[in-house]
């Protein structure tokens, strides 16, 4: 370790040891500016020696990665974002309980759109319980799916050993997604829709509004309660340090990544902990023209809605010719959705992801789109 703080510091850590059991050492500044530099040599060899190792090793033969790096805790001194650059596939997750959704989905998401990464999977529906209906998998299949999810990686029960069930089965852990659930047969819409999903979700390129800069301190991830106000029914994106300095540059009125993925402002995190050489970026893309904020209200929604919006999540992609937004009802109940597009679109394309039916929709003369979702509907709006 004292090694590898060297090479990743610059300086020698031995003469500052006792920082790390509480002491303080020359100066309080200088204390605190060690345990900095320790925290992050810890997060820098999580990524190259730890996953990274697992990478190469993958690579060499001929397999692909997939890692949930560097997993959905606090408790592992790491950059839950940028870690993921290293890994094929970026992983998430998200557990049945959780009825209002996962940021550590919206982790990987961004990951995947600032690191080039395909596709954005996640380990789903964690711990179902028998008392878990398809209702209830709709729901938070919908939220990840507008969190940037791509792919489902099902925590299920494939292998029973009976061949007649008569009782749910459970083998330690109660992971009721398996052919003893009563419900087994009023699942397969579930499976429908999310493999519908999964499939329009990866055309063409994540279109987010807002890219929101969570810090440079770790341990880090995406926590509610620093998030900016005012970016609900706005796409956004996090991002660290990392992303700000080695992926994204100011094209065109926009930040983008390499790999074409825009954003239309900087967000900055409540309580977000900004270095020297960090700030000294933002300022590049703010003395750029670029709105660096720390509310979204001020941001003009590419979807716009008037009524009906508290029950819907989305998310937007965009292909060389088409806009596709995904919309869902997050409630048990119908909701009655009344929405305006930015690009002002006379007619749109609505395909539902329940019948598979396609239809047309064609703007009153206000240019506002009606549309009924039903319980944990969801549907592809193209234009």
């Amino acid at each position: 370790m004292l090694e590898e703080f060297r090479l990743h510091q610059g300086y020698d850590l031995t003469p500052y040891l006792p920082v790390l059991a509480g002491y303080v050492v020359e100066s309080v500044e200088k204390t605190a500016k060690v345990l900095y530099d320790y925290r992050q040599t810890i997060a820098a060899l999580i990524q190259e020696k730890y996953f990274g190792t697992f990478q190469r090793r993958a690579t060499s033969n001929g397999l692909t990665f997939t890692a949930q790096a560097i997993g959905n805790a606090l408790c592992i001194t790491g950059d839950a974002i940028s870690v993921k650059q290293v890994v094929d596939k970026p992983q998430g997750e998200f557990w049945t309980y959780q009825q209002q959704g996962a940021y550590d989905v919206k982790d990987c998401s961004s990951a995947a759109h600032l690191y080039g990464k395909p596709v954005a999977s996640a380990e789903a529906m964690t711990d179902c319980e028998y008392k878990d209906t398809p209702l209830r998998l709709h729901r938070v299949a919908n939220i990840a799916f507008s969190l940037g999810a791509q792919e489902f990686v099902v925590c299920a029960t494939p292998h029973i050993p009976q061949a007649h069930v008569s009782q749910p089965y459970i083998a330690g852990r109660e992971y009721a997604i398996n052919r003893s659930n009563p419900l087994w047969k009023q699942m397969a819409d579930v499976w429908l829709q999310a493999a519908r999903s999964m499939v329009m979700l990866r055309h063409g390129k994540a279109a987010p509004d807002v890219l929101v800069f969570l810090g440079d301190d770790v341990p880090i991830k995406t926590i509610a309660s620093r998030l900016p106000d005012g970016i609900g029914h706005l796409d956004w994106d996090v991002c660290t340090g990392d992303a700000l300095r080695n992926r994204l540059k100011v094209r065109n009125g926009l930040i983008a990544t390499p790999d074409g993925v825009t954003y239309r402002a900087l967000l900055i995190a409540d309580k977000a902990h900004v270095n020297d050489s960090t700030l000294q970026l933002i300022d590049n893309i703010r003395a750029a023209g670029i709105p660096v904020l720390h509310s979204g209200e001020e941001i003009t929604r590419p979807l716009q809605f008037v009524e009906g919006g508290e029950s819907v999540v989305h998310t937007h992609r965009r292909t060389y010719k088409e806009d596709i937004f995904y919309l869902a009802n997050i409630e048990d109940t119908t909701a009655h959705v009344a929405f305006r597009l930015q690009a002002k679109p006379k007619k749109i394309q609505v395909w539902n992801n329940r019948t598979g039916r396609r239809f047309s929709l064609k703007a009153h003369s206000d240019g506002m789109f009606s549309l009924s979702l039903q319980p944990c509907e969801s549907v592809f709006v193209i234009y």
